[in-house]
Formats: structure tokens, C-alpha cells, sequence
């Protein structure tokens, strides 16, 4: 008896339940779960400066910079998309093989594909037999078919390659859901807010300045690199001061600056004319019959030629008379 056995035989055909079970393949039942979003979001621009950038400080004394930041706000983009989740179950008794999942967007009552996105099963390429899994996705309306109050429709494709009653071809469910996207839009970045370095926090909803002081001592010596950052987007600007401290002092000296200046003569031949003198003669040129006409032709000028004298200078310490040491500050 083909597939079983009877008492007393000494060979038997059983089938392979295993190699049945996988050519019956499994099954898939599946959901998508749809938001939409509409948002028209703002672009903005920093810029920061300060006023002076340099300061010399004298020892126990101070200086202020003034720092300015400047915002300018952009226009508003919209944008929209719709999201959520593809929630798939493997229904039989193998896992999946091969797991893909396409969202395609349509605009009913057109059936016509406007945006299409492949799903990221990384998380869970293979489904276990009875295991469910929710796989996110999203899919952007393209920015000529976008409706405020327009309906949109999601439809999800899901493959595998082991499906009862195809197996070794993509085959699966395709749920679908539609939603209707706002009819406004919801703002992003229509307010910002500034974080400085210097400890000040300002906020914008238009372009617009902000100035504040700073006051510097002889412990800032050196270069401060100050920056400012829009929160929403990390944008940033810097503006830099750098504080020396010592006591300013000026000095002069008269000198005789010297340079030797060399004249190399320059002549550039111009355009090249030629004109009749009298009428043609018949019969030779007279007088002797040479190559080419040699002449010296000269000519005074006044070479013109401008000069600037400055000079660099270098202060290099060579040592200090001590004076007598008293109690006190300087006066």
C-alpha cells in the first residue's frame, strides 16, 4: 500500500511529510495602518558679528565688544507625506522566505502610481510560522500632487517566494488604506530660538537682530571664538574678539628709505601702413638692390614711475632698569 505499510512486510514507502510540507509553502494575512501630514516648514539664515574685534585691555581694567546676531527667515516649503505601519503574519507552518514589501500611493479614484518606496525588512527579514511583525514605513507626496483635503490611497505589496500555491514566485496580500490629508498645513520652524555661547538665548518668529555687550579683562587674553546656534536647526555663526593687554605706547623715528630703480627700454611696433608716393614708373628701382631697409629712429621720453616708501618695524625686549620697590598700587 503506496505510503503506509502492512504487518509482516519487510519494506515500506513512506512519504516524506517534511518535503510535503514544503511544497504546500506557507501563507500570509497582512494590515497597513496610514497618517498623513501636511507641513510647510520655514528656512532660516544666522550671521553674527561683533564690533570692535580687537581690544587692548590695560592691566586691572576692561573693555567691551558688541556683539550682534541677525536672522533671516525664508519662505515657507510645504511637504507632505503619509506613514505608518505594515503589519504582516505568517499564517503557516514554514517561515518566510525572501520577505519584500512595496508601498505604492495612488489618489483615488485614479489608480495610477504617484510615489512608490520599498519597506525596510531589516528588522525582521524572516517571519517564524505564527509570528507577526510591524514594519514601519514612509512614503513622500510628490510636490505636484499635493491637496490639502486630497484623498490618498497606500497599498502595500507584500511578496514572499514560498507562498502555498506559488511557490518560487513573489506572492502575497496587498491591504490598502486611504486618508484624506489637512486641509493646514502644520508649521516647523515657524519660531526659532538662539543659543549663544556667552550664555544668552533669544527668540525669533521673523528676521530680526539681537545686540548685547561683553566686557573682556586681561584673563580673556587672547583669541574668543564666540558661537551662536539656531536650536531647531544646528545652524551656526561665530564671531571671534582678540584681547591683548598691556600698556599701549607710541613711538617714531625718521628715516631715509632707499631702492634702486632700473629703466629697460620697451619699443612695440603698431599697425603697419603703406601709402602710394607718385605715380609707377616703368624699369627698375635706381640704385642698389638690397634685402631689407635698416634704420635707427629715436626718441626722447619721460619714464614715469610710481613709488611708495614705507617701512616694517620689529620691538624686540632688551632688558628693564629696576626701580625702587614700594607698597601699593601704580598712580
Amino acid at each position: 500500500m503506496k505510503g503506509g505499510f502492512q504487518m509482516g512486510d519487510t519494506s515500506f514507502d513512506l512519504a516524506d511529510s517534511s518535503s510535503q510540507v514544503r511544497q504546500a509553502g506557507t501563507t500570509l494575512t497582512a494590515t497597513i495602518s496610514a497618517t498623513g501630514h501636511l507641513t510647510r516648514t520655514f528656512p532660516w539664515t544666522i550671521n553674527k558679528s561683533v564690533t570692535p574685534a580687537s581690544l587692548n585691555v590695560l592691566p586691572g581694567g576692561t573693555g567691551t565688544a558688541v556683539y550682534t546676531i541677525t536672522v533671516t527667515k525664508g519662505t515657507g516649503v510645504d511637504a507632505a507625506f503619509i506613514d505608518g505601519q505594515v503589519c504582516v503574519t505568517n499564517g503557516g507552518a514554514l517561515a518566510t522566505e525572501n520577505l519584500t514589501i512595496v508601498v505604492d500611493l495612488t489618489m483615488p479614484p485614479s489608480s495610477a502610481i504617484i510615489a512608490s518606496v520599498p519597506v525596510d525588512v531589516s528588522m525582521q527579514p524572516v517571519l517564524q510560522p505564527g509570528e507577526t511583525f510591524c514594519y514601519n514605513y514612509r512614503v513622500d507626496i510628490p510636490t505636484g500632487s499635493i491637496v490639502p483635503g486630497g484623498t490618498y490611497k497606500v497599498t502595500a505589496n507584500i511578496t514572499i517566494t514560498n507562498h502555498s500555491g506559488h511557490i518560487g514566485t513573489p506572492f502575497g496580500p496587498s491591504p490598502s488604506d486611504t486618508i484624506i490629508l489637512a486641509t493646514t498645513p502644520t508649521l516647523i520652524n515657524d519660531t526659532i530660538h538662539v543659543d549663544d555661547t556667552n550664555g544668552m538665548s533669544f527668540t525669533f518668529s521673523a528676521s530680526g537682530s539681537q545686540t548685547y555687550d561683553k566686557t573682556f579683562t586681561c584673563e580673556n587674553e587672547g583669541t574668543n571664538i564666540n558661537t551662536a546656534t539656531i536650536r531647531e536647526t544646528g545652524q551656526q555663526s561665530s564671531a571671534s574678539v582678540i584681547v591683548t593687554c598691556g600698556c599701549p605706547a607710541m613711538v617714531n623715528e625718521t628715516v631715509c628709505v632707499q631702492a634702486d630703480v632700473t629703466i629697460t627700454p620697451s619699443v612695440v611696433v603698431g599697425t603697419i601702413e603703406s601709402f602710394c608716393v607718385g605715380e609707377p614708373v616703368i624699369g627698375a628701382c635706381p640704385g642698389t638692390l638690397v634685402e631689407e631697409c635698416t634704420f635707427t629712429v629715436s626718441q626722447n621720453i619721460c619714464v614715469q614711475i610710481p613709488l611708495a616708501f614705507s617701512a616694517v618695524a620689529a620691538a624686540v625686549p632688551t632688558g628693564t632698569v629696576c626701580g625702587t620697590p614700594a607698597v601699593g598700587g601704580c598712580v
